[in-house]
């Protein structure tokens, strides 16, 4: 499945030289585990750094959860942490940038950086950009999600403000990847609405989900579940109408929505589930918490409108979770109808509400569709085809040697 394009086949004969400096947005911090720390596994290909804002804003928050601050290390990669959310909200966007350039500098002086990757295009990607002119580093743009999608389906009815976000965001998109030597893409198509941006070369893989600490037991405790935000991004609407035509044709199971709503958004959400109790809205939990609840739902369900991967459907794989999902994206590169779970016209609820009764009512299909994405993750989507596919990325770059074949 994962594909780099502009170069074949290879195998590693050696490991990279110089450093990876890895540009990450606001606000999340780091996972300490490193079964759950991308960079764990990046450091058998390379060495680097992360520079990281994150949402705490002292100090002893950050020792607490990390045990260590300024930098935290988690195999060959030490993280950089700036407290973002300790600068105020006007000065976030100059500080931030500042830390970015200014912490890349210091990084290159005194280990040679040779390769660059910002994830994602926006704030980050100016500070990514700028870092290669001044260090000659080679610059790989991450694309997260669909960018022609930005701002304008988070909302139901999107106003001039989003539309003029999109527009600047499509600036910032094509010159950072103009001035990229590489993208890495989810899916191939995921920027075929910029036809100019697709002559870079790409490297076209999923991204990094810790499935095997989704392994071990699970359980089925008769709730479909869904995660993320925003949800009109995420198509919750559609999910609590096709589950509340759904449920009388399906007693004893519950739809529980587990994500970040605004306080502003939930008299709509709530109007929407009216007498529906089989529905609730839930907080968005911890990572831990988040894999504990996939580990015992009986369906994992995304709804989205508009998505490049959708990270939830690899751990609902690992899970070994019977999976419903819009065809959205890019999501059937990785969910194939009726192998390894069942596909709906996206904002369909009808045939969402149909595929949902469908499944539910039979457990051989949920359990053949379960056995068989866990088949596919570890075949195709687990961490050591992550590992093999961002080494051929750094291969095709010339940042790490190797052996061709084929």
């Amino acid at each position: 499945m994962p594909e780099t394009r502009t170069h074949g086949a290879v195998t590693m004969t050696g490991q990279g030289t110089g450093q990876f400096l890895y540009l990450m947005p606001p606000p999340l911090p780091p996972e300490r585990e490193a079964r759950l720390n991308k960079t764990a596994f990046m450091s058998e290909v390379i060495s680097g750094h992360v520079l990281m804002p994150v949402w705490w804003t002292t100090p002893g928050q950050a020792i607490d959860k990390l045990g260590s601050y300024p930098i935290f290390t988690v195999g060959r990669f030490q993280h950089h942490l700036f407290l973002w959310a300790a600068v105020p909200r006007p000065l976030r966007m100059v500080r931030t940038m500042w830390f970015y350039v200014s912490t890349g500098l210091r990084i290159h002086r005194k280990e040679r950086v040779t390769v660059i990757m910002c994830y994602g295009t926006n704030s980050i990607g100016p500070a990514a950009v700028l870092l290669k002119w001044l260090t000659g580093a080679k610059l790989i743009a991450e694309i997260p999600g669909l960018p022609h999608d930005a701002y304008v389906s988070e909302v139901p009815h999107p106003d001039w403000k989003a539309y003029f976000k999109r527009w600047c965001a499509d600036r910032l998109l094509g010159f950072v990847v103009r001035q990229s030597d590489m993208t890495k893409l989810d899916y191939p198509e995921q920027l075929d609405h910029y036809p100019a941006l697709t002559k870079i070369p790409a490297s076209v893989f999923h991204d990094f989900v810790p499935s095997a600490a989704l392994a071990g037991e699970t359980s089925d405790e008769k709730y479909l579940l869904t995660l993320g935000h925003p949800w009109y991004r995420k198509g919750i609407d559609v999910l609590i109408k096709a589950f509340a035509a759904a449920a009388d044709r399906i007693p004893g199971y519950r739809l529980r929505i587990v994500g970040f709503i605004l306080d502003e958004e939930r008299p709509y959400l709530e109007q929407l589930i009216g007498n529906c109790t089989a529905i609730t809205l839930e907080k968005a939990v911890p990572y831990e918490q988040a894999l504990s609840l996939m580990r015992k739902c009986s369906i994992f369900v995304l709804a989205s409108r508009s998505e490049a991967m959708g990270r939830v459907l690899l751990e609902a794989m690992a899970a070994k979770k019977p999976i419903i999902a819009s065809r959205a994206g890019g999501i059937p590169r990785f969910v194939r109808d009726g192998e390894n779970g069942l596909l709906f016209e996206s904002e369909n609820a009808a045939d969402l509400s149909d595929k949902i009764v469908r499944l539910v009512q039979d457990q051989p299909l949920q359990r053949r569709l379960g056995d068989r994405g866990f088949e596919v993750l570890n075949a195709e989507l687990d961490e050591a085809a992550y590992v093999r596919h961002f080494r051929e990325m750094l291969v095709a770059l010339g940042i790490v040697g190797s052996g061709t074949t084929g």
